[in-house]
């Protein structure tokens, strides 16, 4: 089925000449009184759009309009004008449109409102005659569902607004602009269908974006530039970031549905997340991305053996899974205490801390853990205090300087590392 968009008008009266002509008939929306001239007796119909109220009056001097003064109500108005001369239209334009409104949509860019709430095949477009003063939301009374949600263009610094468990659900593309904000309650932002983008243009995201569901719906999407969202939830289907963009997010959340899951991330990729938890059937790339875990959120790795760079930044973390790092670093502002769930392995390259707080690395229980050092050069680290811990291979892990052995560890020298040796060089003769 053909896209047929509804492009979203508020604010403002269209009027459309009947039998009777008015010649500024068309798209009104200045705010107070405007003089309109009749110049053909007759029938017409004023469209007043949500958000505005309007009242058409007598100026007396030879136009007459049946009913004057008349308060116009939002939707189509029949009104009847006897003799030529001029009416005035007193527009107050409002602040907030509802989603959920006939008179909030038209199918043409400032035209007539009274088209149909946007579905599944219809794109939700908000252009230069969407909004007409400073101040103005397009509000989520109720969810919406359309094609693309496309902000270009839009006027006025204009706010999407809406209340709790209020979910949009976009089959195709996001674009929003940095001339608005994103004011609605935090809640559900779904992607169904395949192909189509994120944009935000450095518009930040109350919501979670999720990708796909376990109804099952599958979804498939490319996050195009730097992102701030509430969260990231990718429930069946792909999520491509594209490289080079940082993502600001809360929870990042790969879910245990049974639907396959496709996380791709580009070269130079940051994310930036309150937590990280990878569920079940899914699959990661993560060529050069680095993943900054802040505050006392969890990285649940879910045994993938592909982790470029993760930064633990918080106080306090917990690491589950059997994981592989091309490096694992802690870089809190103070102290910090890193947990691994008892029994798990974590492999890596490189392993690097920061700050000036004592770092506490430790087991869930009293089994204990197993870190693997892969790979040529050592882990050297200062201010540790580590417990339960089983490293391998015995010579690659030195932990000095106020570093603490906090017992049942095995493999760690709790000393400075040998000093290097160069050998000489000797020349024959």
């Amino acid at each position: 089925m053909a896209d047929v968009p509804s492009y979203v008008v508020m604010g403002q009266v269209f009027i459309t000449n009947g039998t009777g002509v008015i010649t500024e008939a068309g798209r009104q929306a200045t705010d107070g009184a405007t003089v309109l001239h009749v110049t053909t007796e007759g029938t017409f119909t004023f469209y007043m759009a949500n958000g505005t109220a309007c009242v058409i009056a007598n100026v007396g001097d030879g136009a007459a309009i049946t009913g004057s003064p008349k308060t116009l109500a939002a939707g189509a108005n029949a009104v009847t004008i006897t003799g030529t001369g001029t009416i005035t239209l007193t527009l107050t334009i409002g602040t907030t449109a509802n989603n959920n409104s006939v008179n909030t949509y038209s199918l043409a860019s400032g035209g007539a409102c009274g088209a149909s709430v946007p579905i599944s095949s219809n794109s939700c477009l908000l252009d230069a005659n969407s909004f007409t003063k400073v101040g103005q939301s397009f509000n989520f009374a109720a969810g919406l569902i359309c094609m693309h949600l496309n902000w270009t263009g839009a006027l006025y610094n204009p706010a999407l607004a809406g209340g709790a468990s209020i979910q949009i659900t976009i089959w195709g593309s996001l674009t929003t602009i940095a001339a608005m904000t994103w004011t609605k309650t935090a809640y559900f932002l779904v992607f169904y269908g395949s192909g189509g983008n994120i944009t935000t243009n450095g518009c930040s995201i109350s919501d979670t974006i999720q990708i796909g569901s376990a109804i099952p719906t599958s979804g498939s999407r490319t996050m195009v530039d730097n992102t701030t969202c509430g969260g990231i939830y990718l429930a069946y289907g792909l999520l491509t970031v594209a490289a080079g963009v940082t993502i600001n997010t809360g929870a990042v959340t790969i879910t245990t549905d049974a639907q396959g899951k496709t996380l791709t991330l580009g070269a130079g990729v940051i994310i930036n997340c309150t937590s990280w938890t990878w569920g079940t059937n899914g699959t990661l790339t993560t060529n050069t991305a680095t993943i900054n875990v802040s505050g006392t959120g969890a990285f649940a790795g879910g045994g993938i053996t592909t982790y470029y760079i993760v930064n633990l930044k918080g106080t306090a973390h917990t690491i589950t899974g059997n994981n592989t790092f091309a490096q694992l670093n802690f870089n809190p502002t103070g102290a910090q205490t890193i947990t691994y769930t008892d029994g798990s392995t974590q492999t890596y390259g490189a392993m690097t801390r920061a700050g000036t707080g004592v770092i506490t690395e430790q087991g869930s229980g009293v089994a204990g853990y197993n870190l693997v050092k892969t790979g040529s050069g050592l882990v050297v680290l200062s201010k540790m205090s580590v417990s339960r811990a089983t490293v391998t291979p015995a010579n690659k892990h030195y932990y000095r300087n106020q570093s603490v052995d906090g017992g049942n560890n095995t493999g760690i020298t709790f000393n400075e590392p040998p000093p290097t040796i160069v050998p000489k060089l000797f020349r024959a003769g």
